[in-house]
Parts: C-alpha cells; sequence; structure tokens
C-alpha cells in the first residue's frame, strides 16, 4: 500500500527539491539556449523524435533496458552481456507474458547490441526531426549514438 502512495509522491518530491537545491553542474538556460538538455527534461525533450519507433501495437508495452553502462576496465569481460541477458530473462518471465524488450545504444555500442540478440534496428533518434520540421537536440548538437534496438522475446 505505501508503495501506491510513494509511486506518485516521487517526481513532485523531486521537483521541489530541484528547485531548492540546485545542481551546480547542470547546464543553465542562457539566451542561446533556453531549455538546454539535463537528466530531468531529457526524455521529454527527446521523446518527440523518437515516440514512433514504439508506437506500433506490438512495441506501446514492452520492457526497456536503461542505463546499461560499463567502465572501461571491465569492458570485454562479459559483464555487459550479463546485463542484457538478465533484463531479457526478466522480460521473457515476465508474469504478463513474454513482452518485446528495447534498448536506445550509446554512440559506437550497436555492434555489442546485435552481438548479445538485439535483432531489429527500429531507427535512430540522433537522425529524425519533428513532425513540425524541429530539429532533434541530439542531431542539432551533432550527438552520436541513439540507435532503437527490439528484440522480441519468445
Amino acid at each position: 500500500m505505501s508503495g501506491l502512495l510513494i509511486k506518485p509522491a516521487a517526481p513532485a518530491f523531486y521537483s521541489v527539491r530541484r528547485y531548492v537545491w540546485h545542481n551546480k553542474a547542470a547546464a543553465r538556460p542562457t539566451a542561446k539556449e533556453p531549455n538546454p538538455i539535463i537528466t530531468w527534461n531529457f526524455v521529454a525533450r527527446i521523446r518527440p523524435f523518437c515516440s514512433h519507433f514504439f508506437s506500433t501495437p506490438h512495441r506501446q508495452i514492452r520492457w526497456s533496458l536503461e542505463v546499461l553502462g560499463l567502465h572501461p576496465d571491465y569492458q570485454g569481460k562479459g559483464y555487459g552481456r550479463e546485463l542484457v541477458d538478465n533484463g531479457l530473462l526478466r522480460a521473457k518471465n515476465d508474469p504478463a507474458g513474454a513482452l518485446p524488450v528495447c534498448v536506445v545504444a550509446a554512440d559506437c555500442k550497436e555492434a555489442f547490441y546485435l552481438k548479445v540478440r538485439f535483432n531489429e534496428i527500429v531507427g535512430d533518434t540522433t537522425k529524425t526531426v519533428g513532425k513540425d520540421g524541429s530539429d532533434n537536440p541530439l542531431r542539432e548538437k551533432m550527438l552520436g549514438g541513439g540507435s532503437g534496438f527490439m528484440d522480441e522475446v519468445k
């Protein structure tokens, strides 16, 4: 029961916290960049440029593997594969049934995800423009990565 109360309250708490205790390392709005990309607005700023990748009926309900990263000293030792395999196994054993799994790859990591059982690149968030012709902030800043992968878990 307490989990039901905490989940909706958490975003409000963190919004107030960000307002009261500013992150001094975060990008600040400027005249040139009134709405800079930061951790708290990243998804909202990017969603219009990639939501169509995940909007088909069989992809609307899915598992997402997020923030899978390894320190370079530990790369190439199988830890990344273990993380992905664990995520895929959890999705496969979901009580709701086997759901597709998605991941958005960082720059130059597409080969890794193709190697660890992801079989379909559904798009690249850094190469899209808005329906109204607006430029994608990732593309505008010439940031790489953003390939969306899907794996149909069976």
